[in-house]
Order: structure tokens, then C-alpha cells, then sequence
């Protein structure tokens, strides 16, 4: 999936656009598909 995050502190430079694996839920746990989300 694509995200935005950070690995380290710092300012607006700091923050990473790249692809991270699915997550995978756990028992008593569920995953929601978002479409967009906005900050």
C-alpha cells in the first residue's frame, strides 16, 4: 500500500512516500479498505 511516514524526528523533509506491505489482521481484529483520506 502507499503511505506517507516518518523513520526519524524532524521537519516536513522527514516525512517518506513510499510503499509498505498490507497489513494483516489479527484474531478479534478487522481491516478497512480507506478510498481517500485527507490531514
Amino acid at each position: 500500500m502507499k503511505a506517507a511516514y516518518i523513520e526519524e524526528t524532524g521537519g516536513p523533509e522527514k516525512i517518506i512516500v513510499g510503499e509498505l506491505p498490507d497489513p494483516s489482521p489479527g484474531a478479534g481484529e478487522v481491516l478497512v479498505q480507506v478510498g481517500a483520506a485527507s490531514v
